[in-house]
């Protein structure tokens, strides 16, 4: 394969990608934040992506140094010798990023309600990790981390009987409150087509089922991560951009999932079906049942033969993962 020079200017097509419609649909961001702080474009006519091998637009990159040390596909770049990456690799695959104000907001009422940890300022404070909690009046009562999830045993054991805990510090309302200014790009599933770039995590899981058994017009993505490795990355090695309206194609957590909707539809609800009559998520994933009740025998046979032929590929792991959770299937049965 012929080798791109650093210094060809040759006018090139950008092709849709998962780097490039995350980044436009985000606004076109012109810096990023690595490990050291917030790194802004520089000017760099003539510039190769060291990732994708597109000119960088209209000339802007940043330096390929905003990649940690442990970025994971380094023999994969399109052009090893260069030292930039263009504005849409370099915000995509770099380690933190602004998110959306109304995503940001969001969190924070959905960890306040769920008595959960996040990182917030208080009143333009700096950001402190503190443990939220939605009162009765509405308003956000913060509590301090004091250490391990067994220390904070008497406080989440407080919130499940629906009590306020002790040792709260302050009450304030979610307006006073502000997230972390940036955030790990790894810690969110990224979904985007052209006008919308959506941030989000597996709270938002019937939101994402809604998007991949209803799609948008191509093109668009999805990439649903573990929060551990950099799910972005490997979608765009694999290509994972949906062009077509017959067959979309997505990554989950590891693998690349080509499936038509119809069909992603059929099986999801076949899952459901078998869960609700008391399968564990594990029996349906392998075919191995053990003998309960009648209706649990009933499910099977009418409902194991759309399963079956997936098992062992990534379709079945993914209609598993957008499965409704038990409550929710039997307030439906």
């Amino acid at each position: 394969m012929t080798q791109l020079s650093l210094l060809d200017v040759r006018p090139a097509v950008a092709p849709v990608s998962v780097t490039r419609l995350l980044w436009e649909t985000a606004g076109r961001p012109t810096n990023t934040t690595d490990l050291h702080g917030t790194v802004d474009a520089t000017r760099v006519p003539g510039a190769l992506c060291w990732w994708c091998g597109q000119a960088a637009p209209d000339g802007w990159a940043r330096p390929r140094s905003i990649l940690p040390d442990t970025f994971p596909f380094p023999l994969q770049a399109a052009v090893p010798e260069s030292e930039w990456l263009c504005l849409p690799c370099g915000w995509t695959l770099c380690d933190r990023v602004a998110l959306p104000g109304e995503i940001a907001r969001e969190r924070i009422r959905l960890r306040a309600r769920a008595g959960g940890r996040l990182i917030v300022s208080v009143r333009g404070g700096p950001a402190e990790r503190r443990l939220l909690l939605e009162l009765p009046d509405g308003r956000v009562g913060l509590w301090p981390v004091v250490g391990n999830a067994a220390s904070e045993e008497p406080w989440h054991a407080a919130v499940a009987a629906g009590q306020v805990p002790e040792g709260m510090l302050e009450a304030v309302t979610y307006d006073d409150l502000a997230p972390e200014a940036t955030e790990k790009f790894r810690a969110y599933h990224h979904l985007a087509c052209r006008g919308r770039w959506w941030p989000c995590t597996d709270s938002h899981r019937m939101g994402i089922r809604a998007w991949l058994l209803s799609p948008p017009e191509p093109p668009w993505v999805c990439v649903i991560g573990d929060g551990k490795k950099h799910a972005a990355v490997a979608a765009q090695l694999q290509d994972c951009v949906t062009t077509s309206t017959d067959l979309c194609t997505i990554w989950h957590r590891g693998d690349v999932v080509r499936y038509a909707p119809a069909e992603l539809a059929a099986l999801v609800e076949a899952v459901e079906a078998l869960v609700r009559a008391g399968a564990s998520d594990d029996e349906v994933a392998q075919g191995a049942y053990a003998p309960r009740d009648l209706d649990l025998a009933r499910a099977i046979r009418a409902h194991d033969a759309t399963v079956a032929p997936y098992r062992g590929g990534p379709t079945l792991p993914l209609a598993i993962y957008l499965r409704r959770n038990r409550k929710e299937l039997a307030a439906c049965s």
